[in-house]
């Protein structure tokens, strides 16, 4: 009973969270009584509010004015394998535990706008420099690494191939993770995007965050 519970609830989460992010990126209110669509306003029917079910079923598009309102990838990604991968992870009430679920939420603002609340996660980076222990027990010669790949994003936030939001996060990928998982983590960002670039090659530019977000789990699981 305990584990039925806890997919629910983490299947659940990951659908309030997408719907709290997209209200955000589009500068909608983020609490109201009824959700409904963006593009005609029409309110979704309680079983709408089941994506994991519904989407596919209404081929993912609004039922009323038929406006595709996510893709398959995004479904798969944030409806399902995340929620999933958040099934490995041993709860705690730790502010690490919780920080997944913030990284999910800039993660789909990112896939669905191309941009990010990314900002506040310079407020949190001091907190974590002091209370997590990630950083203290890097050799120097990580610490070297960690700050000379930092260093490097900048020359691609000029040439527009990465954007500024995506820095903040990989700061704080530096101070969570000590010298060896942090190498583990780009090697896995870098990996699993050019593995899913030719699947999105529609697009001009392509989110990086939820690239992140996922290397970040599988950096915790290695």
């Amino acid at each position: 009973m305990k584990e039925i519970l806890l997919i629910i609830t983490q299947f659940t989460l990951a659908s309030f969270i997408c719907c709290l992010a997209d209200r955000a990126i589009s500068g909608q209110a983020l609490w109201t009584s009824r959700s409904y669509c963006f593009n005609c306003g029409h309110p979704l029917a309680w079983y709408d509010l089941i994506p994991l079910l519904s989407a596919p079923i209404l081929k993912f598009r609004c039922r009323n004015c038929g406006q595709v309102f996510t893709s398959v990838s995004e479904w798969l990604f944030f409806e399902g394998l995340f929620p999933l991968l958040m099934l490995t992870i041993p709860f705690q009430w730790s502010a690490a535990y919780f920080l997944h679920f913030f990284l999910f939420f800039l993660a789909r603002e990112d896939s669905q706008k191309e941009r990010a609340h990314t900002d506040m996660v310079w407020l949190l980076i001091p907190y974590f420099l002091f209370f997590n222990d990630g950083i203290s027990h890097d050799e120097p010669v990580f610490i070297l690494l960690k700050v000379f790949f930092l260093l490097l994003n900048f020359p691609l936030i000029y040439l527009r191939k990465m954007g500024v939001g995506d820095f903040p996060v990989f700061v704080l990928a530096a101070v969570m993770f000590d010298g060896e998982a942090f190498t583990n983590f780009i090697f896995a960002s870098t990996f699993s995007t050019l593995i899913c670039v030719p699947l999105m090659i529609k697009k001009r530019k392509i989110p990086f965050l939820p690239f992140l977000l996922f290397s970040w789990i599988i950096t915790e699981l290695i």
